[in-house]
């Protein structure tokens, strides 16, 4: 690698290393040292010509070197996609500064690129390498079948160190594939072969309920992907797996590129969608009385069993009904100021829906998806929560 020591403390137009240098961290992390000195006058004075027009030679001076590492993540789509992003992020600032967003955006987005440049260039392995060394490691059976590890723990398995930046980034990748699921919380947990086969198909018989019960009626399209997933906490390709599974069996029409849509005519009967107030008394039924119904106390029930879900635990059975119990008051109490604040919003609706009827349905029969069916609740409560805003 070839580095150009003399850069100076000034100017972006000054002989500073340039894209074509391969510029050091060290050396990016100046440039963004000058960026920052150059810029402060535009929270002194404003939105000015000046002020864009600094903005933006940075950003033509360093866009070239964005695109290369976009041509360059030829093999990650997460590495491609997060270029693709930074990029569009700073076209128009580089294409036109007198237009368009404001300041502090330009800003912002600029300093974005200029900072994932700069961890760019931290020596290591590519996300593409990281990647292919944690398939490699759950083939032979480094990382078991199911272990929980935490990315920088997987970040500290190479020499030098991989950056965690780009850990995430091939966790990304491998989750698309069905081979780990990844936390929040930054863990990873390595799919079970059972749960590759079985999974699908537990979500494509739930969906099934859901449809029955008139949560999605014929002729409804689901949510998209990424939501339909966070609800069913599960990820994306098992969803499509079980997508394509009730396309196969006339249940929903899924195509590549749109939105999954209910069948007019359904393999079985399915009911009329409920009004969310008619379901309040079913729920009362279910209700644990004298719950903590407070924005945080509704919070902390919801990720409960989420929790117990993502590290694959085992609750006690009291601790689940109690759980699931407490789920449905918050439900109980959530769902008619929500239908309130959005009386004419049929996705909303479906989300009310939704969530009393996981609430109500007959309980699986293995404890593995009873707790998944109790953390599916805690999903859906929680997007209510969301919907209630400033009303909790």
């Amino acid at each position: 690698m070839t580095t150009t020591t003399d850069a100076t403390r000034t100017a972006p137009h000054a002989e500073s290393p340039g894209p074509e240098d391969e510029p050091s961290y060290e050396q990016l992390r100046q440039v963004m040292r000058e960026f920052e000195t150059s810029t402060q006058s535009c929270a002194e004075f404003g939105d000015t010509t000046e002020g864009r027009a600094t903005i933006r030679q940075f950003v033509v001076r360093w866009l070239p070197l964005a695109e290369r590492h976009l041509r360059e993540a030829d093999g990650s789509p997460a590495d491609q996609a997060r270029w693709q992003e930074l990029i569009a992020d700073v076209q128009e600032v580089a294409d036109d500064a007198t237009v368009g967003t404001d300041i502090a955006t330009l800003a912002q987005n600029a300093w974005g690129l200029l900072d994932a440049l700069a961890f760019t260039a931290i020596p290591g392995p590519s996300v593409q390498e990281i990647a292919d060394g944690i398939r490699e490691a759950i083939a032979d059976g480094t990382y078991p079948r199911g272990i929980l590890l935490a990315v920088r723990r997987i970040a500290t398995d190479y020499r030098p160190p991989a950056s965690i930046r780009r850990v995430r980034l091939a966790a990304r990748d491998l989750e698309a594939e069905g081979l780990i699921a990844l936390s929040p919380s930054d863990h990873i947990r390595v799919v079970t072969r059972e749960e590759a086969t079985d999974r699908p198909e537990q979500i494509a018989a739930w969906l099934s309920v859901l449809i029955q019960a008139g949560v999605y009626p014929p002729g409804s399209k689901l949510p998209v992907l990424t939501d339909l997933s966070r609800a069913l906490l599960s990820p994306p390709p098992f969803v499509s797996r079980a997508l394509h599974l009730l396309h196969e069996t006339d249940v929903v029409t899924h195509r590549h590129g749109m939105r999954t849509t209910v069948r007019v005519t359904l393999p079985f009967d399915a009911v009329t969608p409920p009004d969310v107030h008619s379901l309040l008394p079913m729920l009362w039924n279910v209700a644990l009385p004298d719950v903590d119904l407070s924005h945080t106390g509704i919070r902390e029930t919801c990720h409960r069993p989420h929790t117990w879900w993502r590290r694959r635990l085992t609750p006690h059975p009291d601790s689940l009904e109690h759980t699931l119990r407490a789920l449905a008051a918050a439900a109980e109490y959530l769902l008619p100021l929500v239908a309130q604040l959005h009386p004419d919003n049929p996705e909303v609706h479906a989300s009310l829906r939704r969530t009393a009827v996981t609430a109500l349905a007959i309980r699986p029969p293995t404890s593995e998806g009873q707790v998944w069916r109790v953390a599916c609740l805690g999903a859906a409560v929680l997007e209510v929560l969301h919907l209630a805003g400033d009303a909790v």
